[in-house]
């Protein structure tokens, strides 16, 4: 709330005469000084009560701004929980599939290991099956 400034507008009159104003010109300046200082002029009580409410909505805001950073601290602890068992999760999946990948690899290595066992043994086999049947069909070594 803003309240009049003090101003003695006889003493204003006056010494604006003694300057050389005519009476009728003094006091319609002082007028419209008085006028202009009673609807502007905050007094130092004005500016208390102003800092006062402006005091007040600072700790409103800063009790809301605390507030806010508390619950986004939540959620943002509880989005890192949640993340980490994401990566809890993918690195079972992970080896999930290198152990799927480790048996398969056995797997063909065992049967590649099949393979070149049998084709030792047809090998041996032809080398000796060969030269018997050739000699039984033309009777040369």
């Amino acid at each position: 709330m803003l309240h009049a400034a003090a101003i003695d507008t006889a003493q204003a009159i006056d010494e604006l005469e003694a300057a050389g104003l005519d009476n009728k010109s003094a006091r319609a300046l002082v007028s419209v000084v008085n006028a202009a200082f009673t609807n502007t002029a905050a007094t130092a009580a004005d500016l208390r009560e102003a800092e006062g409410r402006l005091e007040k909505q600072i700790i409103k805001q800063g009790a809301a701004l605390d507030k806010r950073i508390t619950e986004q601290g939540a959620a943002f602890e509880g989005r890192i929980v949640e993340v980490r068992t994401e990566i809890a999760e993918v690195r079972t999946e992970i080896a999930e599939v290198r152990t799927e990948i480790a048996e398969s690899v056995n797997k063909t290595l065992r049967g590649m290991a099949l393979l070149m066992g049998m084709a030792l043994a047809l090998g041996a086999l032809w080398t000796a099956v060969v030269p018997a049947i050739r000699m039984a069909l033309t009777g040369t070594p």
